[in-house]
């Protein structure tokens, strides 16, 4: 079906039961309603040329251009709303291509919160990834894939019923977690929203995990930088950043002194600069002191941490990281190595 373009657009400010939006072929969001304010939690002013995808929670579901489909969406505050989605093509010859008017009910409403638990994991039960559901009340796991039995190395009876509060915190994380009962720990990224029935407190946290390496950063592995008796520290820090110097993930190297050994180009470009222009200059330049320290002295072999960096426009930007020092010949720290995604995913489409 096709309409003139600002007919819908009309239309979409007109409409007050239904959250509704126009978006590009890319994904691009253009006009907002009050209703998908509502929905979504985000302003006109906070969504407008932001993806589509930064509300996914599958990243990896595709752009629709026509049909109806239910899957399901984030909000602002992190809740997960499971929806139908219903897409209109627009078509206007005078206008810069193709956009399309997307219609979003939230049928989560109709759902009691056990039958959202139970419809979630069972969207999600043939996942490549490790799919969890937390009771937060008891911190204990609900409902787990068999991915996620399987990254944990254990049968999904021993782990059903067992602590999850290491994986009930909202956001995402890139971090080193437990694995099973065992004191074996595994590097992942971690994704947690939540499902509530209209109280302010979540009722689970339904969280992926994301073993590292993944399919969007094929790191070969999180090797930990050993000293040798053949190699000085900084030989050690550099031979391991030349591993995820062109990942797609942060990486940096900072000495005992706070300078800034290596930073690779993502991170340096998700801040504004090129890896050239901070490689020996102070870490207390794109971050604030007390994360500056961090990035200098790490107690323990990969610590989760996480970073606030200053863009080159001055503005702050979260990180989740992981971070290992590596001692000199004396025991001393001389460098400490960090990995780190931003936690803000609607700053990073890419991740």
């Amino acid at each position: 079906m096709k309409q003139t373009e600002s007919f819908l657009v009309n239309r979409v400010y007109a409409e007050q039961d239904l959250a509704v939006y126009l978006s590009d072929q890319a994904g691009n969001i253009h006009v907002w309603n009050r209703a998908a304010e509502a929905l979504f939690g985000y302003s006109q002013k906070e969504i407008q040329n932001k993806s589509e995808r930064d509300l996914f929670w599958d990243k990896s579901e595709d752009i629709s251009d026509g049909g109806i489909r239910y899957s399901w969406r984030v909000t602002k505050n992190a809740d997960l709303k499971f929806v139908k989605e219903s897409v209109i093509e627009i078509s206007d010859p005078s206008g810069p291509g193709d956009q399309f008017m997307k219609i979003i009910e939230d049928n989560s409403d109709g759902l009691t919160i056990w039958e959202q638990c139970e419809l979630w994991i069972s969207h999600y039960a043939h996942s490549p990834e490790g799919m969890y559901v937390v009771n937060a009340k008891t911190n204990k796991f609900q409902f787990i894939n068999k991915a996620f039995a399987s990254m944990m190395d254990e049968k999904p009876e021993n782990i059903l019923g067992s602590s999850g509060n290491n994986f009930n915190e909202l956001g995402h994380h890139l971090g080193y977690f437990p694995k099973g009962n065992s004191q074996a720990k595994i590097a992942a990224e971690v994704d947690v929203n939540c499902l509530h029935d209209g109280a302010k407190k979540p009722k689970y946290f339904v969280g992926r995990l994301d073993r590292l390496p993944n399919k969007r950063t094929p790191l070969s592995e999180v090797e930990i930088p050993l000293l040798t008796a053949s190699e000085t520290p900084e030989e050690i820090c550099r031979t391991w950043f030349k591993k995820y110097s062109a990942m797609h993930i942060g990486a940096i190297i900072v000495d005992a002194k706070k300078n800034i050994l290596c930073i690779n180009s993502y991170l340096a470009n998700l801040l504004g600069y090129e890896s050239e222009d901070l490689e020996n200059r102070s870490s207390e330049e794109i971050t604030n002191e007390s994360d500056s320290s961090q990035l200098a002295s790490s107690e323990a072999a990969w610590k989760n941490c996480t970073f606030t960096f200053k863009t080159k426009d001055g503005n702050d930007s979260k990180f989740s990281a992981i971070s290992i020092y590596v001692r000199n010949i004396k025991k001393d720290i001389a460098y400490t190595v960090s990995l780190c995604r931003p936690i803000d995913s609607m700053t990073d489409h890419q991740s």
